[in-house]
């Protein structure tokens, strides 16, 4: 392992016996191995990838696809069934939330006990004691038995802990999905600012912190690697998997592609196979003289795929059954944070594309627009049908209310809401 490389991972593997019946281990110790009483569950297989030193990693992938028996190894709390982990430095690991506690003991007593775990003189312990719980800031729980914490609680002193102890690697599995806001940025922010140097490995299931945190990101699918490499492409990797699809390690998309020579039955059977969303009538509002049944969208070619970045092209098809006849059709979008707000959205007339009359039937429509620059964070989208002749004053035929979440992220920093240059910039000396 180079001096630069401060985890190695090299064909790594966990294998599990599993047991139907309880019995049956008592069994496989009489028959040895004259009968196989049990069958093999691998957790990991030939998982290799190095961390250098300060890198951030994120370790992505569904429930049951090895990420916590990936951290464990790492930390050397499981013997690996093949293949070999080297750590170069000292680990402070968050696999657990309050691992390492002792429920009895009180904050106080257990900063201590944690701080022994992880290799520090109570001298030490004692000089970082006041930065803490000021960290932390569990008030007057400190010198109460940790029995009595709330989830929240326990992960702000463990985290307070595990970072005070100067710690080379940093891991850390789900645990800080337990802490509020404001502790979640504080720990964003701390780990920005003060943990540079640091390398760190994390687990999570929150895409916006993985695209704001990771200088890498790793996909784990059944127990193998299907992806290393830039966050932004894992994130797309994730998604695919998570929605049942195969993995695509590379994907190409030619948004100027020239369909002409495909025949209409390509595009119709193209058309029917996309994965459609059925949306409920209870998210329907308006005259209703339109509505809205179904809607697919694709993410740079990408169908069905539950993230996007920013300058990534969005493109989303629907249809819509209409009653009787509607004059100066408008169709648009509006895009909601989770608090409900509207963040941004267009429509045809703003745009200016004249659409025609309808007459009563189903219709579909199609609409696309890059995403921008936003801040991290789930968006919903909302589809509307509108007629009339002023782009902001007209008739709302349908809503259909936040049909499509998606996990939004930015490669650039993004200081509020959304970003706008600065377009000019001067510097004059005062004169006094």
């Amino acid at each position: 392992m180079s001096s630069e490389t401060m985890i190695s991972v090299n064909e790594l593997s966990k294998c599990y016996m599993m047991y139907d019946k309880p019995e049956y281990r008592l069994w496989q110790m009489l028959w040895r191995t004259r009968k196989a009483w049990s069958r093999d569950f691998w957790a990991l297989r030939d998982i290799t990838f190095d961390v250098r030193k300060g890198e951030t990693v994120a370790v992505i992938g569904r429930n049951g696809s090895g990420k916590s028996t990936l951290l464990q190894l790492i930390c050397n709390t499981l013997e690996p069934t093949r293949g070999n982990v080297q750590v170069g430095g000292k680990i402070a690991a968050l696999l657990e939330l309050g691992a390492g506690f002792n429920a009895e003991f009180t904050g106080r007593e257990n900063i201590y006990l944690n701080g022994a775990i992880l290799g520090m003189e109570k001298s030490e312990m004692d000089a970082r004691f006041q930065s803490i719980i000021d960290f932390a800031d569990i008030g007057d729980f400190l010198n109460q038995p940790v029995k009595t914490y709330s989830s929240g609680m326990y992960v702000r002193l463990a985290f307070a802990v595990a970072i005070h102890c100067q710690p080379e690697v940093l891991i850390i599995d789900e645990a800080l999905a337990v802490g509020d806001f404001l502790f979640q940025q504080k720990c964003s922010r701390f780990m920005k600012e003060q943990f540079s140097d640091v390398t760190k490995l994390l687990v999570t299931h929150d895409m916006a912190a993985v695209a704001n945190m990771a200088d890498r990101a790793i996909v784990l699918h059944q127990g193998k690697l299907i992806y290393d490499g830039d966050p932004q492409s894992a994130i797309r990797e994730y998604q695919i998997v998570a929605r049942g699809g195969k993995h695509v390690t590379h994907i190409a998309s030619d948004k100027h592609a020239d369909n002409s020579e495909k025949s209409n039955e390509d595009i119709l059977k193209a058309y029917a196979e996309r994965d459609w969303i059925t949306i409920n009538e209870h998210t329907l509002s308006g005259s209703l003289r339109a509505r809205i049944r179904k809607c697919a969208y694709e993410v740079d070619g990408v169908s069905g795929v539950g993230a996007i970045g920013s300058g990534q092209q969005l493109v989303i098809d629907f249809e819509a059954s209409i009653e009787g006849h509607l004059d100066q059709v408008i169709v648009g979008y509006q895009v909601q944070d989770r608090f409900g707000s509207v963040i941004f959205g267009e429509n045809s007339m703003s745009s200016d594309f004249s659409l025609p009359n309808l007459d009563a039937g189903t219709w579909r429509f199609s609409l696309m627009f890059d995403w921008p620059i936003v801040a991290p964070g789930k968006y919903a989208v909302t589809l509307g049908i509108g007629s009339g002749y002023d782009a902001l004053s007209h008739s709302i035929e349908c809503w259909a209310h936040n049909v499509i979440i998606l996990d939004s992220s930015s490669d650039v920093d993004v200081h509020g809401l959304f970003n706008v240059e600065i377009s000019q910039l001067t510097v004059k000396e005062s004169s006094q």
